[in-house]
């Protein structure tokens, strides 16, 4: 019985606001866009870049320790 109570209240609810949008009442506010679905370039090139540079530091760091066990400097 309660279950039936709350879903003819939040119907009630949906439509009245139907009603208000569709008369001019209340202007429905536009939403924002998600950035998971649509990232931004920004975004990604920033991690292309930081993967580049992570990248780089391994190869150093494999270059200096593979001098390093040979003793050459």
């Amino acid at each position: 019985m309660l279950i039936l109570l709350t879903y003819r209240r939040a119907k009630a609810g949906k439509a009245t606001t139907k009603r208000a949008l569709d008369s001019g009442k209340i202007l429905k506010k536009p939403q924002k866009k998600s950035n998971i679905s649509n990232p931004s370039r920004k975004t990604s090139s920033s991690r292309t870049e930081e993967m580049q540079r992570e990248v780089l530091e391994q190869e150093r760091r494999r270059r200096s320790h593979s001098k390093a066990s040979q003793g050459i400097t």
